[in-house]
């Protein structure tokens, strides 16, 4: 953001409030408009303050009008020209709306009620009906505000009445392009009788404010359940829906006030991605997490507006998740470097210049803006149908944002998921995003079907260990792969450390233990999975070890995940790759039924006992179902003869 941009911040009644408590939810709401986070060094936020004056009341001058009344025909031009930027800010608010709209309930109206209720707070009561602590509020306010250039004020509650009274008395040399209201009292009568005017045209200072938002909730009990626009002319009313809240996160995460002032700084919203977005290419190793970055922005944006609590949680994981990467990264860079430096001559040279060239090396690992505002513009057109499918399975399948046990119902992951691919493209066009997402939240219920038995809880697991080591570490196969190892051997040698999903999360997973090559290929990594390859076999038999592995609940969602993969494929008329996942399979039921049997013979009844019990289960249950389901997935009927044989030799054991 150029130098020069100023966000002020006039609390309510409640008094001062810290930046975090207003400004994170306003980044939150800005980003998932993919507009930047007010966060810069060249940002400067300013929270104007002025309880403390106006409950002590000091006795002062009262600060002058400086707001000259042009003249008739200035007059004429210059709310006409107010008029057609109004109307512009309403257009593209209209667009920014995801709420399926609002009650028009008027919880109060212009009686004594309203009056009676706003007189008995102190702050506001001695606002209203003394002029001596009304001046010394203004002065404080006036005293904190810039004396030039051009700012965006947000005022809320009681501070929108101040902002009001005082337009007329700002510095002469500052311009207001945008003043934004929100949950503003101005439908209590008592609170509109000190604003020189301004309920007349001919005195609201179009010269001095380039925009009016009032944005309000009909039930927000603060606001009387009415807006501006009753009383005064030049109010742009923007009623919305937070659930009744008069609290700041509940206005402030909301589309309407984020677009407001997105717009108001940035200018219009680019979709899928922000203004200035950066150019340099980013380590496509990185790929599949900027791809779950982005699913969070549209869980984010997709989220009901009643829903702020969610929306904060969401967006303090978020922020935390992409610091934790971008810092682990940073680390992985200088670790390198160091090693480098320890060494001399060529060996330190090619050293430094593979560091530089690593996926943790400047300008090839993501910002946090690249993660939590960039993060869908940066994933358009980089994924082929087919991985968008093992993606998608494994967004529905994961859980979002690991280590953070987020609960989120299925439908708004499905929501979420339309969202983006909606935003990132699906290539040959033949489906919509609602469409696609309808296709793979049938599969995933598919495959949460065949292995479902009673007792078991569906919830959301990791596949393997991939994201949530993902998560934590910012890398994945970044970090864990030897250097200079490409496709079978760097996928082993990262299955060694991290275990299935070690790669580059749960995608990588699936694909690996999909059999399908290509996805892989786009994470960064030249690997085709095929019979004759030298690491093939090895690879595989790593994997079934790893999955043999697993506790029975990350199994379980592994499982699931390949299976949706496949069912998935075939309603998207897409090539079906069953026998891979038949042999690997077979491959795993046979570790876990040795180790089973071991563990009966000497812990029986114990808990890790139950569990391989458990996992011999889900196993037999989705050998069941493909053996079931061979016609409809392409598998040959000799290799499902071999499948039911295994199954029932399984069951005899």
């Amino acid at each position: 953001m150029a130098i020069g941009r100023t966000l002020v911040f006039v609390h309510g009644k409640g008094g001062p409030e810290l930046p975090a408590t207003w400004l994170v939810p306003l980044n939150a709401g800005l980003t998932s408009l993919g507009y930047p986070r007010l966060a810069a060094p060249s940002d400067r936020i300013v929270t104007v303050m002025y309880l403390t004056e106006l409950l002590a009341g000091d006795e002062g001058d009262e600060p002058p009008v400086s707001w000259e009344r042009p003249t008739a025909e200035d007059r004429q031009q210059g709310w006409a020209d107010y008029l057609v930027r109004r109307d512009a800010m309403a257009v593209a608010i209209e667009q920014a709306r995801n709420e399926p709209g609002w009650l028009d309930a008027e919880v109060m109206s212009d009686t004594f009620v309203a009056d009676a209720v706003a007189t008995a707070m102190t702050a506001v009561g001695r606002y209203a009906h003394s002029r001596r602590h009304r001046h010394a509020a203004w002065r404080a306010v006036i005293a904190q505000l810039p004396t030039h250039g051009s700012v965006v004020i947000v005022a809320h509650s009681l501070g929108s009445i101040v902002l009001l009274d005082l337009l007329h008395r700002l510095p002469p040399d500052l311009h207001v392009d945008l003043l934004v209201t929100i949950g503003s009292p101005m439908g209590v009568r008592l609170l509109r009788s000190h604003n020189g005017g301004l309920d007349r045209v001919e005195e609201f200072p179009v010269d001095r404010v380039g925009a009016w938002v009032n944005v309000f909730d009909p039930g927000d009990v603060v606001t009387v359940g009415r807006g501006a626009s009753e009383y005064f002319p030049a109010a742009l009313d923007e009623p919305v829906h937070t659930g009744a809240s008069h609290s700041l996160a509940a206005y402030l995460t909301h589309p309407v006030t984020a677009c407001a002032v997105g717009l108001a700084l940035f200018g219009p919203p680019v979709r899928g991605t922000a203004p200035n977005a950066p150019a340099r290419l980013l380590d496509p190793r990185w790929d599949a997490l900027l791809l779950n970055f982005a699913f969070t922005q549209a869980l984010w944006s997709t989220c009901h507006t009643d829903k702020w609590g969610f929306r904060r949680t969401l967006d303090t994981a978020r922020r935390t998740l992409a610091q934790r990467t971008v810092d682990n990264a940073g680390r992985q860079y200088e670790s390198l470097v160091r090693r480098a430096r320890s060494r001399t001559g060529q060996e330190a040279t090619d050293l430094l210049l593979q560091a530089s060239a690593s996926a943790v090396g400047p300008g090839r690992s993501p910002s946090t803006d690249d993660l939590l505002v960039h993060a869908t513009g940066l994933m358009q057109g980089r994924y082929g149908i087919d991985d968008l499918i093992i993606a998608s399975v494994d967004l529905l399948l994961s859980p979002p944002l690991p280590p953070f046990d987020i609960d989120i119902d299925r439908a708004h992951s499905r929501a979420a998921l339309a969202a983006l691919l909606d935003a990132v493209s699906i290539p040959g066009g033949a489906h919509s995003g609602a469409a696609f997402a309808d296709h793979i939240a049938a599969a995933v219920k598919e495959a949460r079907d065949a292995l479902s038995e009673t007792g078991f809880p569906w919830g959301r697991v990791l596949i393997g260990a991939g994201i949530g080591m993902l998560a934590l570490t910012g890398v994945g196969l970044v970090i864990a792969a030897p250097a200079g190892l490409a496709g079978a051997a760097a996928i082993a040698s990262t299955l060694a450390t991290f275990g299935p999903g070690g790669m580059v999360g749960g995608i990588a997973t699936l694909t690996a233990l999909t059999g399908v090559a290509t996805a892989v290929t786009v994470a960064g990594t030249a690997l085709e999975l095929v019979p004759g390859d030298p690491g093939y076999e090895a690879v595989r038999e790593a994997m079934a070890s790893q999955l043999a592995d697993l506790p029975s609940p990350q199994l379980r969602t592994s499982v699931a995940g390949m299976i949706a993969v496949l069912s998935a494929q075939r309603r998207l008329d897409r090539p079906v790759h069953a026998s891979a996942v038949e042999e690997l399979l077979l491959k795993t039921q046979a570790i876990v039924i040795h180790e089973t049997s071991l563990h009966e013979a000497i812990a029986p009844g114990r808990s890790l006992t139950r569990d391989w019990h458990a996992k011999a289960r889900i196993l037999r249950r989705a050998l069941t179902w493909l053996a079931d389901q061979g016609d409809e997935v392409g598998l040959p009927e000799l290799e499902r003869r071999h499948v039911r044989a295994s199954i029932e030799s399984a069951a005899t054991d």
